[in-house]
């Protein structure tokens, strides 16, 4: 193999120095070589792959055949003297796709991408211009089942790139099923894909993307507070607020002091204003009816005042449920809140808060603790 390689670039060389003696005239040959000029650089170091490069490169697919083929061969020069070369790499790559050929083209970026870190953000953008092309999906599939090792930071600057939103999702669609997705990153299009409006979409993703779930989801993720923030949109985002800025500190703490119960959401008012939601979640309910309920358990009688859940669909706003919560008293001063409430057909994605019970409460904040826990959604 090694003296098939030799030969090839012996025969290129050849080529390349009776081309450079093809395109000159008389006079030229007996001038001093220009500095930078490739045929000139090659006569002087035939066996280094920058003037192959170089003189590849100088050459463009609109020229005639004969130059195409000069720049074909100056590039096989180049790869045999140094095939792991990023900027070799590169040209490959561009003449694969100068010339029509989306697969090699692809394959070769994605090498690109692996192997230079300074080439690392063109790869992926070239890459992201392909994600809808016919071929994408078999490149990617042969890709991912090889491990390919960037595979989760080309997904994230997708996220990240304004015009490719929903092309993140489908991409991310079809990398889960190879394992190839970080929470961090799921989050990322999660986000992005429920600002779109398709909060349904968006729990697919986090099911599937998700390395372990537990047996039992429910409708509201995590309700008893009892496992670890994922970070996901589908669990709870906590505003931990600010005693002398929000108004409230809020955490999830152990030994809430009601019997089975470990962990709980606990809140401290501070009687100044409160400026933001103190806790929220995603869902992704269908249309039918539902019960709501949840148990709190306060250090004072807030009265009209007390903090309480609302839910609302994403995008319209619509609250879907009203005032008229039951109440009854479990045990050691817990209360039990209840309400039934519908999700017609056009609120596809609905978002679950936790905030005061009026502006006007909100501005003349609340004192007090709060205890929150078992939060849960049931169909009806």
């Amino acid at each position: 193999m090694v003296v098939v390689c030799l030969a090839g670039l012996l025969v290129g060389a050849a080529f390349l120095w009776f081309a450079s003696r093809h395109f000159q005239t008389p006079d030229d040959r007996d001038a001093t070589p220009e500095p930078f000029a490739p045929l000139a650089y090659l006569r002087l170091r035939p066996f280094d792959s920058a003037g192959y490069l170089a003189l590849s490169e100088s050459a463009t697919a609109s020229t005639p055949d004969g130059a195409l083929r000069l720049r074909m061969h100056a590039l096989q020069a180049a790869t045999l003297l140094a095939p792991v070369d990023p900027q070799v790499i590169r040209a490959q790559a561009g003449l694969a796709f100068s010339r029509g050929e989306i697969r090699p083209g692809l394959d070769k970026t994605a090498r690109l991408a692996s192997i230079s870190p300074r080439d690392r953000a063109d790869a992926f953008h070239v890459l992201a211009n392909y994600v809808n092309h016919p071929q994408w999906r078999d490149f990617a599939a042969a890709r991912l089942t090889a491990g390919w090792d960037v595979s989760d930071q080309f997904l994230r600057s997708l996220c990240h790139e304004p015009v490719f939103g929903q092309q993140a999702f489908n991409v991310a669609s079809q990398f889960v099923r190879y394992g190839s997705i970080t929470p961090e990153t799921a989050h990322c299009i999660e986000n992005r894909v429920i600002a779109s409006g398709d909060v349904q979409g968006a729990y697919r993703l986090r099911l599937n993307a998700a390395k372990s779930l537990p047996k039992l989801i429910g409708f509201v993720f995590n309700g008893d507070f009892e496992l670890p923030l994922s970070g996901s949109a589908f669990d709870w985002s906590l505003e931990p607020g600010g005693e002398y800025r929000e108004g409230f500190a809020a955490a999830i703490r152990p030994n809430s002091g009601y019997t089975g119960v470990d962990r709980a959401l606990v809140v401290r008012f501070t009687g100044r204003a409160i400026r933001t939601p103190i806790a929220q979640q995603h869902l992704a309910l269908p249309p039918g009816q539902y019960r709501f309920s949840y148990h709190s358990k306060q250090s004072v009688q807030y009265g009209k005042n007390s903090p309480t859940w609302t839910l609302r669909c994403v995008g319209s706003g619509t609250p879907l449920i009203t005032d008229s919560w039951a109440d009854s008293t479990i045990e050691s001063g817990w209360i039990q809140h209840q309400v039934a409430f519908a999700v017609g057909v056009n609120c596809a994605g609905q978002l679950l808060l936790l905030e005061p019970k009026s502006k006007l409460s909100a501005l003349e904040g609340l004192q007090g603790t709060l205890l929150l826990d078992r939060v849960r959604i049931e169909q009806r």
